[in-house]
């Protein structure tokens, strides 16, 4: 699984912060992808997976700031 890093902190690349990665997932009728996050501190830790819609929604919300809210 490759995993990209948050570009929250340009020009360090030594800070902690979010990892994506993106799994198929096979045999699934609903959907065929997953979307996953985890911490760079802690990558063997806990993971939060988001169906492409529920990822979506998760970035626009940031976008809008109505997560902030």
């Amino acid at each position: 699984m490759m995993w990209f890093r948050s570009c929250f902190y340009p020009g360090n690349p030594d800070a902690s912060g979010v990892q994506v990665s993106e799994i198929e997932v096979p045999y699934n009728a609903t959907h065929d992808r997953m979307i996953v996050l985890r911490h760079s501190d802690n990558p063997s830790g806990p993971m939060l997976f988001f169906t492409s819609a529920e990822w979506h929604a998760f970035v626009d919300g940031i976008r809008t700031e109505e997560l902030y809210r």
